[in-house]
């Protein structure tokens, strides 16, 4: 068995990305924390825990769980099971920029965040089969969603800063929401005014995809070789973020249509 362990930590500085090309902002400072067991690899039965931990000054966190699983019942066949879990909370996910010139503290746009609650589930395996020295067969499955949740909706409040202005609290321009059109509308100038609104869709969201590969191999002579390859993927996006972890492994990982390809390699050696 084996084990490692570490502590990473980052001085606050200066972030140039946060408003998507708009003025740079401050990078609170930050520290992780992770752990990785590793089992005797050597056994038929095997595999590796990973573990970390994110949190910034700004309230940003996360935590990662990403197990690892191998089991290889004979020399021909090998399987691996890798999910990983992550839960996290983001405290200015950027949203969308906005051109006012009264916004003259931020050089005439009004740079719009978010609180962003996020959950995402992988459930990466694979899968390999030697039949003959020459037949052998391979499967990948990687089912992922990802759900996010936008909440406490504000604009950066000055450049270099990690400051920012709250919509609807204090003196700070309010917020309504449309259901119906699942548009936000912010107010600069007021309740009731309909001079220079702010408007966004609801980004609130959540993935799922299913990716597949399957992959027969012959080699018919030698250096010749015949591949069929079938790949399949499924994916939507829906507007509700809940997620129901339990409900989506049982339920969901096949719900949406699929996409399938299916591709015929040849290769032929040519003794000249």
């Amino acid at each position: 068995w084996s084990g490692n362990f570490f502590v990473y930590q980052q001085q606050q500085g200066v972030d140039d990305r946060l408003t998507r090309g708009g003025p740079a902002a401050l990078a609170p400072a930050q520290w992780s924390a992770g752990a990785t067991i590793t089992s005797d690899t050597r056994q038929p039965v095997n595999g590796t825990l990973n573990a970390q931990y994110f949190h910034d000054a700004g309230g940003s966190w996360s935590i990662t769980v990403s197990p690892v699983i191998n089991v290889r019942p004979s020399a021909a066949v090998s399987l691996q099971f890798g999910p990983s879990y992550v839960k996290g909370f983001g405290g200015a996910q950027y949203v969308t920029t906005h051109a006012d010139a009264a916004a003259t503290t931020t050089y005439g746009a009004r740079y719009i965040f978010g609180e962003l609650t996020q959950r995402q589930l992988d459930l990466t395996t694979r899968l390999n089969v030697t039949f003959t020295p020459t037949v052998s067969f391979q499967l990948y499955v990687q089912p992922f969603t990802f759900s996010g949740r936008y909440a406490t909706f504000k604009e950066l409040a000055a450049p270099h800063t990690y400051a920012f202005s709250v919509y609807g609290q204090g003196t700070n321009p309010p917020i309504t929401y449309d259901s119906a059109s699942a548009v936000y509308t912010v107010h600069p100038a007021g309740l009731g005014s309909t001079q220079d609104t702010i408007q966004f869709s609801n980004p609130d969201s959540r993935i799922r995809s299913l990716r597949s590969n399957a992959v027969l191999r012959w080699e018919y002579r030698p250096g010749s070789t015949l591949f069929l390859v079938w790949s399949q993927s499924r994916f939507t996006n829906v507007l509700d973020p809940t997620l129901d972890l339990g409900h989506y492994v049982a339920h969901e990982i096949f719900l949406d249509p699929p996409t399938n390809v299916l591709l015929v390699k040849l290769n032929y050696w040519l003794s000249l």
